[in-house]
């Protein structure tokens, strides 16, 4: 949730971050290593502000969010 949301906030604030968190629930749910990839996404992005969060986060995040 809190990373669909996120992405909504600091880049396109029209996202569905509903359909965002049932993609990740559906993958998590056939890759098991999906919700470690979340896991990694969610930590580096929690406090830290959009630009800081899209320059250093990107490896973590890509493949969660677009």
């Amino acid at each position: 949730h809190t990373i669909c949301t996120r992405y909504g906030d600091c880049f396109n604030s029209s996202y569905d971050d509903g359909a965002c968190e049932t993609r990740c629930k559906n993958n998590t749910a056939s890759d098991q290593n999906f919700q470690s990839k979340v896991n990694s996404c969610d930590a580096c992005i929690d406090s830290r502000s959009c630009a800081s969060a899209t320059f250093n986060c990107a490896p973590s995040c890509n493949g969660v969010v677009p």
